[in-house]
């Protein structure tokens, strides 16, 4: 698993843009790339997938209620710091045609 790369002319896109169009934008933007401005589209089986990784944290959370709110804090901030980091590596773009 890599980052993607652009369609049209193969240069790989960054991390902070990545991460920006899926945590900060949201899905309805597009990632427009440095060196030939072709518009790239998160696809629907990367949003998907992605939602679902964010539902795991709560469905753990509700069966093995943990003994302190601290711990249980720590777990869902870890899971998330996780998931954001690797969105960049999970998301993949398409070009519109």
């Amino acid at each position: 698993m890599f980052i993607q790369k652009c369609k049209n002319c193969s240069k790989e896109f960054t991390l902070k843009t990545v991460l920006k169009s899926v945590w900060v934008e949201g899905y309805s933007k597009s990632i427009k790339c440095d060196h030939c401005n072709t518009k790239h589209y998160i696809n629907m089986t990367s949003r998907i997938f992605i939602a679902i990784l964010i539902g795991l944290t709560i469905m753990p959370m509700i069966k093995h209620i943990p003994n302190t709110i601290l711990y249980a804090l720590l777990i869902i901030i870890t899971y998330f710091l996780l998931l954001i980091l690797t969105t960049p590596f999970i998301a993949r773009y398409h070009v519109k045609k």
